[in-house]
């Protein structure tokens, strides 16, 4: 049954690349080529990579920093704020954005963008960062500090590698999310890859040229997804 439940899991993600990559086979390979290298689809990469990488670096202090709160501070209610830190992931990312775009008019930009979806995301951080907190072994660290070391080095030698593993993999599914936001972008005016396949699905003619602009999209798409499952392999290969 399991094996079932994974195949097709498995038969909805590949379905749509081998669509993108069927369409992309039956346009002009000269027209789709020229789309691919032209100097716009190298700045909408650019800035997408860009945006996503701020938005994965952001989240990933902001989140780790939060779990560590959470998990170490003696916060009165302390139940109702681990709620709390999770609501973002409750407010879609554009909902997000029109929000502010309310409080500050003219809102726009890539900086203002990482905003959003740096506050939209942290939860992803947050939630595996907090559990590997709770899971931690601190008779480590206080072994460390019998030894002579002090509480920031403790943590960092002791504590804080018990804990990475955790936070990069969400950080990496915050990537992979900055990565393939339309709404937040869309509404923010940053031109990236998701809203450029937009503009050439609506506004032209050849249905290839949208297609290989998705599989540019799709390839650093992968390799998120392709690192997110190396760090969660070696968090589980690592000795406890």
């Amino acid at each position: 049954m399991l094996v079932l439940a994974a195949a097709l899991v498995a038969a909805a993600v590949i379905a749509p690349l081998l669509q993108l990559v069927g369409r992309v086979a039956s346009g002009d390979p000269d027209a789709v080529a020229a789309v691919v290298v032209r100097p716009r689809t190298v700045e909408l990469l650019a800035a997408s990579v860009g945006v996503t990488a701020a938005t994965a670096a952001g989240a990933f202090v902001l989140g780790l920093a939060t779990a560590f709160v959470l998990a170490r501070v003696a916060l009165p209610g302390r139940t109702a704020w681990r709620v709390l830190a999770c609501l973002p992931l409750a407010v879609p990312s554009f909902v997000a954005a029109f929000g502010w775009m309310g409080v500050f008019p003219g809102l726009s930009g890539p900086m203002p963008l990482i905003g959003v979806l740096v506050l939209a995301t942290t939860p992803y951080v947050t939630v595996p960062a907090l559990a590997a907190f709770v899971r931690a072994d601190v008779s480590v660290e206080d072994a460390a500090r019998s030894l002579g070391r002090g509480p920031f080095a403790a943590f960092a030698t002791a504590t804080l590698p018990q804990v990475l593993p955790a936070a990069l993999a969400g950080a990496l599914l915050v990537a992979l999310y900055a990565l393939s936001d339309f709404g937040a972008p869309a509404l923010l005016r940053v031109d990236t890859l998701t809203t450029g396949v937009y503009a050439q699905f609506t506004g032209g003619f050849d249905r290839a040229a949208s297609a290989a602009l998705a599989l540019v999209l799709a390839v650093p798409a992968l390799g998120c997804v392709c690192a997110e499952a190396g760090v969660r392999h070696r968090a589980a290969a690592r000795p406890t």
